[in-house]
C-alpha cells in the first residue's frame, strides 16, 4: 500500500514489479497477493487494478487474528 500524497506516480505499480522481479529471481513460477473483501468499493477498484496489472483471481481465503478477529481476501496470482 502507498500513500499517494508521498508516493511518486507510478510507486503502487512499480512495488509489485519488483516484486515478481524478484520472486522469478528465486526460482518461483507464479507471485500472489491478496486483498481485503471487506470494503466493496475498494475491493472493487483493487480487483480491476490487480486484473490490469495481469492478477487473476484465484479464490478467497479467511485470515485468523485480524485487529477486529477474522477477516477474508481474494487471493489474486500471476503466473511468471
Amino acid at each position: 500500500m502507498t500513500d499517494r500524497s508521498t508516493a511518486p506516480p507510478g510507486t503502487g505499480r512499480r512495488m509489485p514489479a519488483e516484486a515478481e522481479r524478484r520472486t522469478a529471481a528465486a526460482g518461483r513460477t507464479a507471485t500472489r497477493l491478496d486483498c481485503l473483501t471487506g470494503n466493496p468499493r475498494l475491493h472493487t477498484y483493487y480487483r480491476s487494478y490487480y486484473r490490469s496489472a495481469g492478477y487473476t483471481p484465484v479464490g478467497r481465503q479467511t485470515v485468523e487474528g485480524g485487529w477486529d478477529g477474522p477477516y477474508t481476501v481474494t487471493l489474486f496470482e500471476m503466473r511468471l
